[in-house]
């Protein structure tokens, strides 16, 4: 498995009446989420905090889509395969 760091557009909702120049400098943010890449395709990818050993559950996990991403970085490769891993 890898661990990574994933660059994303997050959408950013502004609830307030502004001037139609106003609303045109507004954007969205780039957020960062790093953990175990758990899925990578065209439609999303999904990172992790938490994984069991045995790889076949995992906890607080983020879906993000594919449009979104900006860049995947990873950090570690891990082979849990490894004797003492």
């Amino acid at each position: 498995m890898q661990v990574v760091v994933v660059k994303f557009a997050d959408p950013t909702f502004y609830d307030l009446w502004d001037t139609l120049d106003e609303i045109d400098k507004s954007c969205y943010n780039y957020c960062y989420a790093c953990g175990w890449l758990l899925e990578e395709n065209e439609k999303v990818v999904k990172v992790g905090a938490i994984v069991d050993e045995a790889r076949h559950q995992g906890r607080s996990w983020v879906v993000i889509p594919a449009g979104c991403v900006r860049e995947v970085s990873v950090i570690k490769e891990v082979d849990w395969n490894r004797p003492g891993e």
